[in-house]
């Protein structure tokens, strides 16, 4: 649960979205890697990235289907914020940095 984690948002400095790390971050995650969808970056204005976070926690609830993003290292902050005060508190959340470098 991202809400427990000893880290802190600051503390991520890279990300190298590629094929092969939404893989390796899928495969290391432990979720549902049979049924998955890759939803490419979040929108740039809060409110509307905020509502995209609700209706994917929706679907990964109702379908059990893992959700994958990506994030740009500017907005990554605002990200983890918006996760941290609008989804569940049991939300399951994997962050994955530098898996291809």
């Amino acid at each position: 649960m991202f809400k427990s984690s000893p880290y802190h948002p600051s503390d991520i400095l890279n990300f190298s979205p590629s094929f092969t790390s939404l893989m390796l971050a899928l495969m290391g995650s432990g979720m549902n890697g049979q049924n998955f969808t890759f939803v490419g970056y979040l929108p740039k204005e809060q409110g509307a990235r905020i509502q995209k976070l609700k209706d994917l926690e929706r679907i990964a609830r109702k379908t059990g289907q893992t959700q994958l993003f990506i994030e740009t290292p500017y907005r990554k902050i605002h990200m983890l914020e918006d996760i941290v005060k609008n989804c569940q508190a049991d939300t399951r959340v994997c962050l994955a940095v530098d898996l291809t470098l």
